[in-house]
């Protein structure tokens, strides 16, 4: 399988969670992510969840690890520090999280980071990380998911003598 392809059976969730997340918080954003994208149910490839390093020891953090082993396989983890997440650009914005962690989402930082992250170590030349679905909150308002995937940065068609695309 080339990188590319192998590449593309990965996808990269970025948790955002509070301390009194619960296995219901995160089961409620994958159910809407599911209903968003209907492939999410049955994805046949490697899912990676990336947390802050700091809540992942946490009982909210356990509790994302418990549900999640419980309904997925493969699943790989990657804890990222809040350094690691600052000044990443994302699709939502919040002051708050902006002043807090220097990034406008932490879930969708966290998991476009895990996509750059990937993408760095196994894929040559390294493929640009997207965000498949930007943050989505849970019904308690106490988690956020957002999921990336990588791929080929899109070629520029050459330029003619004209100056035209071709």
């Amino acid at each position: 399988m080339d990188m590319e392809l192998a590449a593309m059976t990965w996808l990269y969730a970025g948790w955002g969670f509070r301390s009194t997340a619960s296995p219901e918080s995160f089961s409620s954003c994958w159910q809407q992510a599911c209903m968003l994208q209907p492939q999410l149910e049955r994805w046949p490839g490697v899912l990676c969840f990336s947390v802050l390093s700091h809540k992942a020891t946490t009982a909210a953090g356990k509790a994302l690890r418990g549900w999640a082993e419980a309904n997925f396989t493969p699943l790989q983890w990657l804890d990222c520090t809040e350094s690691d997440i600052r000044q990443t650009k994302t699709i939502s914005t919040s002051s708050r999280l902006l002043q807090r962690f220097g990034t406008g989402s932490v879930s969708e930082a966290l998991a476009l980071q895990a996509a750059l992250n990937h993408s760095a170590h196994r894929c040559s030349p390294p493929l640009a990380p997207r965000l498949l679905l930007p943050r989505i909150v849970s019904a308690d308002r106490q988690a956020t998911l957002a999921i990336a995937t990588i791929s080929a940065p899109e070629q520029t068609p050459p330029i003619l003598k004209t100056g035209v695309f071709s």
